[in-house]
């Protein structure tokens, strides 16, 4: 909870770091937040019958969906140059493929909670749920591989006097706020063998920690 608190006040206390590629990876990193303090979540509130884990099912997962649509509107919203125009529009699929799959597997727990009703197989409901969890295993997969797409859009498109791609989009009091934003977004940042979401997360940090492109100058 203190987390989650600490991480929607520093959201509203945070202004626009000014660059679309800058507002851009921040919109990526809360989104990723969100999804992680949400399967946290669900994860204290499992329950130990059966009727109580297929609530949490359709509570946890209501919570993701709502999440991963609201996240994939805003992301499709930003504007990118040149090659990165169609950036938004490929990370924010992803968030709605899981956003689908969550559809999914809610409709399986409601089938479940609802009880016995004629014509209905339990047993392939049943079976199907390992399905979706994989392929929500699947997209997580997907987003962790997918993350060097988002540093991309941190990177100035404009070659340097080497013809080399050396400069970032944002000046270093930016990317110095990115990282901040991730360290306290994650209760779990520096864990080994994170979940792919906060593998994402990591591998991000990481990247803006050690990068050798030159910052953008500072805006006045």
């Amino acid at each position: 909870m203190r987390t989650w608190v600490v991480v929607v006040l520093l959201a509203m206390s945070t202004p626009a770091l000014g660059s679309p590629g800058g507002d851009f990876a921040r919109e990526y990193i809360n989104t990723l937040s969100a999804i992680e303090i949400a399967r946290q979540k669900a994860a204290a509130d499992l329950g130990t019958t059966a009727n109580e884990k297929l609530a949490s099912c359709i509570r946890g997962g209501t919570a993701q969906q709502l999440e991963l649509d609201s996240s994939a509107q805003r992301l499709r919203e930003y504007k990118l140059p040149g090659e990165m125009k169609g950036i938004p529009n490929t990370v924010a699929d992803a968030f709605t493929a899981r956003s689908e799959t969550f559809g999914e597997i809610i409709k399986s727990c409601e089938i479940m909670v609802e009880g016995p009703r004629k014509g209905v197989d339990y047993g392939k409901v049943a079976a199907n749920v390992p399905k979706l969890n994989a392929r929500l295993d699947f997209i997580d997969k997907t987003i962790f591989q997918g993350s060097p797409i988002v540093m991309m859009a941190l990177i100035d498109e404009k070659p340097d006097a080497n013809g080399k791609m050396s400069r970032l989009n944002i000046s270093c009091k930016e990317k110095v706020d990115l990282i901040r934003l991730i360290s306290v977004s994650f209760s779990d940042i520096n864990k080994k063998n994170p979940t792919y979401i906060v593998g994402a997360a990591q591998m991000m940090r990481d990247w803006l920690k050690t990068s050798k492109h030159t910052c953008a100058p500072a805006k006045l």
